[in-house]
Formats: structure tokens, sequence, C-alpha cells
């Protein structure tokens, strides 16, 4: 199932996710990690993605806006329910 979002991860983000392991309690092999054995595959994702966000951050500030510790108490919706920001 997560087939297309591995190979997205791999495409656009140079990950190593190439490699299908058997983790924790697991009985079958379901965690997607980098034949290096290097660092654990959920941090390298989400270290990817933020620095990809950081980039768009400061390339364009108007399409990409980081905030730290912030409350968000409603998500702010288009015509077709699509969440276009936060208040």
């Amino acid at each position: 199932m997560s087939g297309n979002s591995i190979d997205w991860l791999m495409q656009h983000f140079g990950l190593n996710l190439d490699t299908v392991s058997r983790m924790a309690a697991h009985t079958q092999p379901r965690t997607h990690r980098g034949s290096d054995g290097g660092q654990f595959p959920g941090m390298m994702i989400t270290y990817a993605l933020v620095e990809a966000l950081e980039k768009v951050a400061e390339a364009d500030p108007s399409r990409a806006k980081i905030v730290n510790k912030a409350t968000v108490t409603r998500l702010l919706r288009d015509a077709d329910g699509a969440v276009v920001g936060v208040e």
C-alpha cells in the first residue's frame, strides 16, 4: 500500500528506502529503510521533508511560513474543502 509514497519520497527527496525489513513486534516486513543501515527511517523522512519546507519558505515566504510553538484553533478551507491556512 505504501509503495507509491515510498517511491515519491525516494524520487523527490533522494532518500534511500530500498529495503523492507521487519521491526520490533511486526509479524511481517513492513518498515522501509535504507540498505546502508544508517539513520532511523522516520527521522530521515521527517528531516528531508522539513528541509524541503524550509527551502520553500525561504524562497517564497508568501507560499509557506513556518511558525513554531503556535496553537491552531481552526483550519481555513477553500471552496473545495482543501486546507489553505490556519487560524
